[in-house]
């Protein structure tokens, strides 16, 4: 199995990259003809919003609730 960053079809060959972006990377190809399988990355969009979300909302809770805390130590409740 072979993974290829950026791939792209060119003529009746499949082109990428291997070993990443930069200058280590090497550009390789291979006719279609050979290629047995294809399996393409998803980002998982929606999980990193409930995630990040999740994670605003506890900080402005500990925020708020230390605030609270603060202004309740010196009698201002």
């Amino acid at each position: 199995m072979m993974s290829l960053e950026s791939p792209a079809v060119r003529g009746d060959s499949l082109v990428g990259r291997i070993g990443g972006r930069g200058d280590g990377a090497q550009v390789t190809s291979m006719a279609l003809r050979d290629v047995t399988s294809v399996e393409v990355r998803k980002n998982a969009t929606a999980k990193t919003v409930l995630l990040t979300s999740g994670i605003v909302i506890v900080v402005v809770g500990v925020g708020l609730y230390a605030a609270w805390e603060i202004s309740c130590t010196y009698g201002e409740c």
